[in-house]
């Protein structure tokens, strides 16, 4: 009977194999029932020392049979609850050991305990791995971000394009000490380098804010460590234009009509400055207004975002012939004028 049963057992061996080499590339070859698991952690703690960034953990599961037979070609699937998993949740198959292995990388920033599980049909095993050192954001701390300088001034008529601001961000428990070793992610990722630090002893991580000419008068770059986050403006301002730069004038109405019993209209002024003809605007830099008739509500006026800016002009019906308002940015070769009309009602 004894030797029945071992053909049988030897033979179901056999199918497991032919399954395995004929199924896998179509699907999953998974643990049969009466298989069993064993999962290790290796090393199961982690003491992050200061100015280490992560950690790898190896991870070793083994699928065996009934009797413990190995097992070769078994997919076994591995998950945690933080960290990065080389397989990235794919599939890894037992080998000739019966043996499937997978690599977890841990952040400081992760949590002091980090459940890892691997599973292959109905079996499923977990174990825990422990963390400890710098990196854990306080939920009750507090993150405190600064710009130095905070507002940045492009000179384009020098060549300059753009400016940068060093971002710094602070993180502290609520007790008031610094929190090293964790992870601060900074915002607008495409306006910032790095887009994420670690920080120092002092608590600090920083990055670079590049702003550009045509980039917002005021740029907010957030900085976010778990749960935690700050935002800091910065502002921007552009002391003079760059080469081929254009100035696009307006005047709504064209023609001020003054109306009977009136002694003045008024037209609103328009300059919208632009990097070229069909360019970028250009936020941020000051516009000279001139008239020569009538008043202007501001001589000077900075574009908003859409690269204009605007005046106020008033004639009065002594202001015969309307008048021409001219409008310059620096430097003052960059210039143009609008004609405002004066028109019986």
């Amino acid at each position: 009977m004894s030797g029945r049963r071992n053909l049988a057992r030897v033979t179901g061996l056999i199918l497991v194999a032919i399954a395995i080499s004929g199924g896998c590339e179509e699907s999953d070859v998974l643990a049969p029932k009466d298989s069993t698991m064993t999962l290790t952690a290796y090393p199961n703690s982690l003491d992050f020392p200061e100015g280490t960034t992560e950690l790898s953990v190896t991870l070793t599961a083994q699928v065996l049979a009934s009797g413990g037979f190995p097992q070769q070609g078994v997919a076994v699937r591995f998950t945690s609850t933080a960290g990065d998993l080389d397989s990235g949740g794919e599939a890894i198959k037992t080998d000739w050991n019966s043996v499937a292995q997978d690599v977890l990388t841990v952040y400081p920033e992760d949590p002091t305990t980090i459940d890892v599980t691997a599973t292959s049909g109905t079996l499923s095993k977990t174990v825990t791995i422990s963390k400890s050192g710098g990196g854990v954001v306080p939920t009750d701390g507090a993150i405190t971000a600064s710009a130095d300088p905070a507002s940045i001034v492009i000179d384009g008529a020098a060549g300059r394009t753009s400016g940068t601001s060093e971002i710094t961000a602070v993180l502290k428990t609520k007790a008031g000490a610094a929190v090293p070793l964790a992870r601060v992610d900074f915002t607008p990722s495409a306006k910032v380098d790095p887009s994420f630090d670690r920080t120092d002893t002092a608590g600090a991580a920083t990055t670079t804010l590049t702003v550009e000419i045509t980039d917002p008068v005021s740029v907010d770059v957030t900085a976010q460590a778990s749960t935690l986050s700050d935002t800091v403006t910065v502002t921007k301002s552009v002391s003079s234009a760059p080469p081929g730069t254009v100035i696009q004038p307006g005047a709504n109405p064209t023609n001020i009509i003054i109306g009977v019993g009136q002694t003045s209209g008024t037209s609103q002024i328009s300059a919208t400055v632009r990097t070229s003809l069909a360019g970028d605007p250009i936020p941020g830099i000051t516009v000279t207004f001139t008239t020569s008739a009538g008043t202007l509500s501001a001589q000077n006026a900075t574009t908003g975002n859409d690269g204009k800016a605007t005046t106020t002009l008033t004639l009065r019906t002594t202001d015969v012939g309307g008048a021409t308002v001219t409008m310059k940015v620096v430097p003052e070769s960059i210039s143009t004028f609008t004609v405002v009309g004066l028109a019986a009602p």
